[in-house]
């Protein structure tokens, strides 16, 4: 049976107003690198305006055929680590 682990701790941090509008920036960014029509949502709890881990979730729904042919992964990596 999987258990929480009683030894890993995370944090849980309040609504920050200013998520969505680092969210647009981080939409922005995708859209400039990937192109106009790609979508780029807003998921998890700071979409919902909770409390969460503080992390931006970023969900860009692709069908796994333009996945392969675009290589959008390695696209996705000169964006943000280059």
């Amino acid at each position: 049976m999987a258990n929480l682990s009683n030894e890993d701790v995370i944090e849980i941090f309040p609504f920050d107003k200013s998520n969505q509008r680092i969210f647009e920036k981080i939409k922005k960014t995708i859209k400039a690198g990937l192109g106009d029509k790609v979508r780029v949502e807003h998921r998890g709890s700071t979409s919902l305006g909770m409390a969460s881990q503080n992390e931006i979730d970023v969900y860009i729904p692709i069908p796994p055929s333009i996945f392969y042919k675009k290589t959008l992964v390695s696209e996705l990596v000169k964006i943000y680590i280059a």
